[in-house]
């Protein structure tokens, strides 16, 4: 399974990449990137448990220490937080749940009120990171690799189809003050990116093939919904911060809180999907 989505990853990459050699030379650090990413995503899938945990800890304690930067807290103080958000949360699992209303607010506030104070720098950091990280933990070690697979393969083609077409096309800005480089025909050309993927996991690799077509609906559209929202969540507290990136952590992405927010975000509402629903 690890190996068809490895295979299949790699092959569209090649396939694509034309579109980004001919584009800015950003475009292709990120297409360098996320082949790096991929390749360790792989093989921490291939190896066991314990790697794929290692995975979580090079996506969350390098976005931890980026958004303490740039929040102005301190990062010891951040990492003890998230040391006890995650020691509660290995203790009691239902706080997986209920940690959803704050996460929510978290993201309420990003958008709509000062986002810039101590408290909710912390907040941030536990609701929003460590929060999703541990969404993406217990959905590997209940339901296995198979979700992580999907996630991470619709994620991605919803956000390469939106960069590649979406800058090609061009067009209408839905949220310039937010996200100025997201456009409508990027947005649809996310949904075109999110069908082939599902196709592929469902015809493929074939790990949605077990549910019926309209689970898998239901399932890609929160998928896609949630990412998107991630992402402008994101951008919404960085105009707040007025900074373009979080870091440079990663070439061609910025920091790697740029990279993982559609994945931290998604990961709760996927974990509860996932458990509760199907």
């Amino acid at each position: 399974m690890v190996l068809k989505f490895y295979l299949f990853f790699h092959c569209f990459l090649l396939i694509w990449s034309p579109f980004y050699f001919f584009s800015q030379k950003k475009s292709i650090n990120k297409w360098f990137t996320m082949v790096v990413l991929v390749h360790l995503l792989c093989l921490s899938l291939l190896w066991n448990f314990h790697s794929f945990v290692a995975w979580l800890l090079f996506l969350a304690v390098p976005s931890l220490y980026e958004q303490a930067k740039l929040m102005n807290i301190n990062f010891k103080w951040t990492l003890l937080c998230a040391a006890m958000t995650v020691l509660l949360l290995l203790r009691y699992e239902i706080f997986a749940v209920l940690f959803l209303l704050p996460f929510i607010c978290v993201v309420f506030i990003a958008f709509f009120m000062e986002a810039t104070s101590k408290i909710y720098s912390y907040s941030f950091a536990i609701f929003f990171i460590v929060y999703g990280a541990m969404s993406l933990f217990f959905i590997t070690k209940h339901q296995g690799i198979e979700m992580i697979i999907v996630l991470y393969l619709v994620v991605s083609f919803n956000d390469i189809f939106a960069h590649t077409l979406g800058k090609a096309i061009g067009g209408k800005k839905p949220f310039p003050e937010i996200s100025p480089n997201k456009t409508i025909s990027g947005y649809i050309s996310g949904v075109v990116g999110v069908s082939v993927a599902a196709a592929a996991l469902y015809f493929y690799i074939p790990i949605l093939s077990k549910y019926s077509q309209m689970q898998v609906l239901v399932l890609t559209a929160m998928l896609y919904l949630t990412a998107n929202v991630g992402d402008l969540v994101v951008s919404a507290l960085k105009r707040k911060l007025e900074v373009k990136d979080f870091g440079s952590f990663l070439p061609g992405h910025g920091g790697m809180l740029d990279r993982c927010d559609n994945i931290f975000f998604t990961g709760p509402f996927l974990y509860i999907f996932k458990t509760y629903f199907i």
